[in-house]
């Protein structure tokens, strides 16, 4: 592999890195918008609080997920890159 692919795997590492962290603690406005917007757009204008709040949780839980996901992704991706962009480089110069 070439510098320029270390680089871009950096770059995607880094992103999936700060894309994971918002997405972890953004999770309950995100939810909360979410389960608003479903409480908006009932036709009989009734929302049962019960399955309002679950269906936030509900949310809040996937974001929360989904951006510890990316966060150990995007760790793993960088520290692989690392190891093995050191490891070609010291069997470049022998």
């Amino acid at each position: 592999m070439s510098k320029t692919n270390y680089i871009e795997l950096y770059i995607l590492s880094g992103v999936l890195i700060v894309v994971g962290i918002l997405l972890m603690f953004k999770s309950y406005s995100m939810g909360v918008e979410i389960s608003d917007e479903w409480l908006a757009n009932r036709e009989d204008d009734i929302g049962d609080t019960v399955k309002y709040m679950s269906l936030g949780q509900f949310y809040q839980n996937n974001f929360v997920f989904i951006g510890r996901t990316l966060f150990v992704f995007g760790l793993v991706v960088s520290i692989v890159t690392f190891f093995v962009s050191n490891l070609t480089k010291d069997k470049a110069e022998q």
